[in-house]
This record gives C-alpha cells, structure tokens and sequence, in this order.
C-alpha cells in the first residue's frame, strides 16, 4: 500500500511539473522562454528519498520524456546540483545511476555534466568510473588524468565504501591495457601492496591477485620482487597525489614478504607467487569480489588436516606410558 501511494504521489508531481511546463502561469510566461527546472529537481530529490518505490516504476514514468533535448538539458542541470548534495545514506544511490543512464545528453553538455562527476568524491564518483570509461573507448571524451583520479581512490576509507568491490571492478578494466606506462602501474602496485597491510583479510586476497596480475601484464616490473638493495627507508612516496611522481619504480614489494607471517593460512598462501616463478595465466579477480568472512571459515572448516601423533611411546597398559617416569615423580594414594 505504501508503494502504491508513494508512486501516485510521484505521478501527481510530475503532472504538475508538466502542466506548468505547457501552460505557464500569467507571471512566467512574460519570459521569452521558460522550463520549470526547480519543480523538476524536486520531483528528482523526491525520486531518490522515496524507500518503497521500485526502480521500473520510476522507469515507466520517464521513458516518453526522456527523448526530449529540453527535458534532458534541465535534468543533467538538476543531476550536477544533485550530485554536489547526494547523501548516500538517506538518498537511493542505485536509481540516481539509472537516471544517468536512461537520460541522454545534448551535446553541449557532454563535456561538463560528464566531467562533473569525475571531479567529485566517494562512493558517487566511484559508481560514475564507469560511464567516464565507456565514453573516453566509445566515444572519444578526453578525460584529464583519470588514471590519477584512480589512483587517488585507493586510500584507507575505500574499506569503509559499500561500492568498494565496485572500484577494484573498474580498476581491473581501466589497468587492462599492457601499453600502460610502467611508472604509473608500478604507482599502482605499490598503493596496493601499502593498503594490504591494513586492509580486511578478504580485500587482501583482491589486492594481492590484482598486484599479481599487473605484474603478469608487465614482466618488467617484476624487478619490484627481485630488488634486494638495502635503504634506510621505503623511497616510495604513499601520500603522494600523483603516481608518477611516488617514486614507485625505486621501491620493493616487502609488504607482500610481511603477509608471508599473516594468521590467516588463507592470506598467507595468496603471496606465495613472489617466491615462484608468475604463472602464465592471470588470477580470475571477479571470483574473489564477493568473497566475505563467511566463506573464508566455511573453507577452513572443509580443509582436512594431517593428523599429528599426540605421543611418540606405545603404551603397554590403559593410560600408562612406556616410561616409568610417572612413577618416579607422582605418588597415587
């Protein structure tokens, strides 16, 4: 029931938002032209708070508008004021993403609204990666330094992020490419192998498959592994924004050494690649993105272990060793 009125609530909005539109009041329509934006980000805002209406409801009642240049002008408008404000606690996040993607954009807004939302921050900016993907390899959009906008996502509250499976997701495909420059996979290398030692055991096991593949991808890098010179101090630079300048290529891969000692016999044995030779075929990464706490003890539980003899002398008798030390330090009364 409260679906249902929550979806007429909405109706009834949108009609109103176009019977302005059509016929605007006396004191509009002395404008030379008129679109009734403000009405049509609160039916937007609406939209994203409502908890109890379904995303193919919404769907429905934009599919007829959505063709409309106009409507789709005002609406990346009211999506760019949106996003500057989105709480990703009380707003619905996963239909504020099919919005971007059921409306089309002019033109002339292609290169701001798009832009827009690689320059935001968290969990929203994570989800539009990948829209900035399809439109830099389909459609030729120049997109400044996206790979240190990526870069710059792998910091210590991606732990904290829902849409964090997400971002390992996306990174894969976006580091895909084996003409990379080494400089930057090195950077990226290394923020992994930084964020493991800190991270839960299950983004460790990403992490590491991930930094496995890179190394895969680009043989050369595999001098991050065999690099035995001695230095004071790690030269990598973590804080660093830009990645080309992290001095990634001068460091080594002694935090994957240190998760050699991790208490997780599952964590622990994810590492063993450094000490071998990399094998030829990647680590499917997809596999490990919806693995959870749960799964990892229900696999320790299944591994069968070797059974250890508790006592190395046969007893003669019930309970009584071989030996006659017993019986020289205890006396049973």
């Amino acid at each position: 029931m409260a679906t249902a009125t929550a979806v007429a609530d909405l109706k009834k909005q949108f009609n109103t938002f176009l019977r302005e539109n059509k016929c605007p009041t006396g004191e509009i329509v002395k404008k030379k032209y008129y679109f009734p934006v403000n009405r049509l980000k609160t039916i937007y805002m609406s939209m994203l708070s409502a908890t109890d209406v379904q995303w193919s409801q919404l769907q429905v009642m934009l599919t007829d508008h959505v063709e409309n240049l106009d409507f789709c002008y005002y609406s990346w408008e009211c999506f760019a004021s949106i996003a500057l404000q989105l709480d990703v606690k009380t707003m619905n996040v996963y239909i504020f993403t099919n919005l971007l993607g059921l409306t089309k954009i002019p033109n002339e807004k292609k290169e701001d609204d798009k832009l827009l939302f690689h320059s935001l921050t968290g969990p929203i900016s994570i989800l539009g990666l990948q829209g900035i993907f399809i439109l830099v390899k389909d459609y030729n959009l120049e997109c400044p330094n996206i790979y240190g906008k990526l870069y710059n996502f792998f910091t210590t509250d991606m732990f904290n992020y829902r849409y964090k499976t997400r971002l390992f997701y996306l990174a894969d495909i976006f580091l895909r490419s084996t003409h990379l420059p080494e400089l930057l996979v090195a950077a990226f290398i290394k923020r992994m192998a930084r964020l493991s030692l800190i991270a839960p055991p299950t983004d460790i096991k990403i992490m590491v498959a991930f930094i496995g593949n890179l190394l895969i991808r680009h043989p050369p890098l595999k001098v991050l592994i065999q690099n035995d010179s001695v230095v004071g101090s790690d030269p990598y630079i973590f804080d660093e924004k830009d990645p080309l300048k992290s001095n990634a290529l001068n460091s080594s891969l002694w935090e994957l050494v240190s998760l050699k000692q991790h208490i997780l016999p599952k964590v622990s044995k994810s590492v063993n690649f450094i000490f071998k030779k990399l094998p030829q075929v990647e680590w499917d990464v997809s596999e490990l993105l919806n693995d959870s706490y749960e799964n990892m003890i229900d696999e320790e539980f299944k591994t069968e272990f070797q059974k250890v003899s508790l006592t190395y002398e046969k007893p003669t008798s019930y309970a009584v060793p071989l030996s006659n030390h017993f019986d020289d330090l205890w006396t049973l009364d």
